[in-house]
């Protein structure tokens, strides 16, 4: 991945994102054949959510995808200072991220091609590591279009199964046909971390964590967070469900259950809010991080589960 110039007549710049194939990957037809594939289909998606591809190119013998760059940090990074400080992200922040996240995904499940008939798009990839948060506060998707390229050769790549499998639903675990709900699924368990600062599936071993994915054992939300929201857990659990039918149907109802969530608790949250939250989390102390989010984000007091629990 790199940061590139591009750069046209009378002086026209504009940065972009250059993703290439790893060179051992690069003479595997197959693997070739499904980025060129997908990265045409990603670049039907617009969508102020998703970062824009603008070109598929190629340089000598290798392929590249030309992309929007977006100057921030991923929620994977933001996740460590998160557990450094044992602080997790604040609720009205996490709510704000993932109801943006939703509002992608229920786009990309829902677009139609150049035909007209549904893509029937499934992302099958998100994890904190394909959401970036600008320094402006705005949310984005990475990597739609490249994940079935990138799972198909997961299991070449040294430990690339195990950062994935994290954020697998059960029936993508267990190899079962996928549809819009197991993003949704791994939408929950994103939530569930920001909220916790832990990821939801925790064992001694590889093979321990693929069996709680499978069975779909998660962790107790409000013991972790004992502070968490009666309507944060009914979300977050809403979206966990191991039976694909008790799931919400679609993203439009999880993005609507956060806005609704968001809209509850008075002021409402701006990108400018999730910025300065970002901002203060990487580059200021603990004791600045804790001032702002108590006078930024307190706790919702008429929605605190701990003690009616």
């Amino acid at each position: 991945l790199f940061k590139a110039q591009q750069r046209g007549v009378l002086g026209f710049q504009k940065i972009v994102a250059i993703k290439r194939i790893l060179p051992h990957f690069s003479d595997n037809e197959d693997f070739v054949t499904m980025f060129i594939d997908e990265a045409k289909l990603a670049a039907q998606l617009t969508h102020p959510n998703i970062v824009q591809i603008f070109d598929l190119g190629k340089a000598g013998s290798s392929y590249y995808i030309a992309m929007e760059y977006v100057n921030g940090r991923d929620l994977r990074t933001l996740l460590r200072k998160v557990r450094e400080y044992r602080m997790p992200f604040p609720e009205q922040v996490a709510a704000f991220v993932v109801m943006r996240v939703a509002a992608a995904l229920d786009y990309a499940h829902r677009k139609r091609g150049f035909d007209d008939k549904e893509l029937k798009l499934v992302h099958r990839d998100i994890s904190p590591q394909n959401v970036i948060l600008s320094t402006e506060g705005s949310v984005k998707l990475v990597d739609f279009g490249i994940a079935k390229a990138a799972s198909k050769a997961s299991h070449t790549v040294a430990g690339a199964l195990k950062g994935k499998l994290l954020y697998m639903s059960p029936e993508q675990a267990t190899g079962q046909p996928l549809d819009n709900r197991s993003d949704l699924y791994s939408l929950g368990l994103v939530l569930f971390e920001l909220l916790t600062g832990e990821r939801c599936f925790q064992a001694d071993s590889e093979l321990g964590v693929l069996e709680k994915v499978r069975l779909g054992r998660i962790s107790d939300l409000a013991s972790l967070n004992p502070s968490v929201s009666r309507d944060m857990v009914a979300i977050v659990n809403k979206a966990l469900q191991k039976g694909v039918d008790h799931r919400y149907p679609s993203a439009r109802f999880m993005e609507r259950d956060l806005r609704e969530y968001l809209q509850r608790q008075g002021n409402p949250l701006t990108e400018h809010d999730v910025a300065e939250y970002m901002n203060t989390l990487l580059g200021g102390t603990r004791e600045q991080l804790e001032s702002l989010v108590t006078a930024r984000f307190p706790v919702p007091t008429s929605l605190t589960s701990g003690s009616d629990r």
